[in-house]
C-alpha cells in the first residue's frame, strides 16, 4: 500500500474481516526513511495526517501519568481541587525526570551512548533507537 509511495490519501479502506470503514494517510517527509501510515477517523488530507503524527509525542505523556509510571487512576481522587494538585505534582516530577534524562548522558555517557555521540547521521540506527528510548520514562509491563 505504501511501497514506492510518498504521499496517499484513501478516504475509504476496509479493513478487517467486519469490514470496518476508515481512512488512511501516507505521508513521507523529506529525511525520514520510512513513511507515516495513520488510519484516521476523518477524511485524510496532508494537514490531517501530520496533525495525527503530532499526537505520537504526546500519547507517551498520557501513558507515563495513567498506567505506566505515575497510576493516576489508582489515586481515585474525585474532587476538581485534589486532582489539580496532583497533575501538578505529576507535571513537575515529570519535568524532572526528562531534565535529568537529557542531562545525564551528556555529563555521564555511557559506552552506548559515547559511542552515538560520535556517530554523524541522524539516520544512524542507534541514534533512532536512543531517541525512540526517551519517548517514556516508564517500562512498558
Amino acid at each position: 500500500m505504501a511501497a514506492g509511495c510518498r504521499e496517499r490519501y484513501l478516504p475509504q479502506v476496509t479493513l478487517f474481516a467486519e469490514g470496518v470503514p476508515t481512512a488512511i494517510g501516507i505521508l513521507q517527509e523529506p529525511g525520514h526513511p520510512e513513511p507515516w501510515i495513520i488510519a484516521m477517523d476523518c477524511p485524510p488530507t496532508r494537514a490531517r495526517v501530520l496533525d495525527y503524527g503530532l499526537r505520537w509525542g504526546i500519547e507517551p505523556l498520557f501513558s507515563d501519568l495513567k498506567s505506566r509510571g505515575f497510576e493516576l487512576a489508582e489515586s481515585h481522587l474525585e474532587q476538581a481541587k485534589r486532582l489539580d494538585k496532583m497533575l501538578l505534582i505529576m507535571a513537575l516530577a515529570l519535568h524532572w525526570c526528562v531534565r535529568v534524562g537529557w542531562k545525564d548522558p551528556r555529563e555521564r555517557p555511557t559506552p552506548l551512548e559515547k559511542k552515538v555521540q560520535e556517530q554523524t547521521s541522524d539516520d544512524h540506527w542507534s541514534v533512532r533507537k536512543m531517541l525512540r528510548s526517551r519517548l517514556s520514562w516508564f517500562p512498558a509491563v
